[in-house]
């Protein structure tokens, strides 16, 4: 990573962490992308942790726990969507919905 490109990441962290705003996107289409997991579904378990470090996890929940709701969720959503209308694409918001129910969140 370059000098500069670490410092972009540094202000994108940074502004993160600050929680000054209540959303965040990408458009990462047609870009490649670095992660240092070898499974996709091992962010959430990183997730879980920096909710944890945030205090947006409630403390009855761990990472580990988030991880394996947060997978649940989402393969139940796209159960559920595959019923009704034959989709597999669901929304975040499903997603996260179906997962805080589950949780009684």
């Amino acid at each position: 990573m370059s000098l500069a490109a670490h410092s972009r990441y540094e202000q994108v962290a940074a502004a993160l962490r600050s929680g000054s705003f209540e959303l965040f996107t990408c458009d990462v289409f047609d870009t490649l992308l670095w992660r240092p997991t070898a499974r996709p579904t091992d962010l959430f378990t990183q997730l879980g942790r920096h909710l944890v470090a945030f205090g947006l996890l409630p403390a009855l929940i761990d990472p580990v726990e988030f991880s394996g709701t947060r997978q649940w969720a989402e393969a139940d959503a796209r159960r559920r969507l595959w019923k009704e209308s034959a989709s597999r694409e669901c929304t975040l918001d499903e997603i996260w919905r179906l997962g805080l129910v589950a949780n009684e969140l």
